[in-house]
């Protein structure tokens, strides 16, 4: 996978996600920590998107390590930290507190090797059985069937 189409899948799923919040602001640098916010509301959201399903061959949800070390510092400002995940099946999340990080989180070596750099690093993970369904029902839009576009 390059690191265009990966942008380009990724915005594609923050418009899903943004026309379903709509009171949430996008935070306007690419390389900001989190995706979304809502002052007023003390809200900081995180969005990650994944080209699969939930109840998928992967059972735990890879989040940077900076982005709950931030976490915990908003926490500790009066701000609600949720981190979603935008399945092919449905979006899920899990809302920061720093007494679930040692039930909820583990460490361990992950990453990717596939856009041309090696991004292996330490992550925490996120425990699948931790994640909560969102009661708003949207989804990743899936790539189309390669085997329709063939059959004329």
């Amino acid at each position: 996978m390059n690191t265009l189409k990966d942008e380009s899948f990724g915005l594609i799923c923050e418009n899903i996600f943004h026309n379903a919040f709509p009171s949430l602001k996008k935070t306007q640098d690419r390389n900001a920590i989190f995706d979304f916010y809502n002052k007023k509301k003390r809200k900081i959201i995180e969005l990650k998107t994944r080209r699969y399903c939930f109840n998928s061959h992967l059972k735990d949800w890879q989040i940077g390590i900076n982005k709950i070390k931030e976490a915990k510092k908003l926490f500790d400002r009066g701000y609600r930290v949720i981190f979603y995940m935008l399945f092919y099946d449905g979006l899920y999340y899990w809302s920061y507190h720093p007494d679930k990080v040692e039930t909820d989180l583990y460490v361990k070596l992950g990453g990717r090797v596939d856009r041309g750099k090696n991004e292996e690093k330490n992550y925490y993970y996120i425990k699948s059985d931790c994640m909560t369904e969102s009661k708003k029902k949207i989804k990743a839009p899936e790539p189309p069937d390669p085997f329709e576009e063939c059959l004329i």
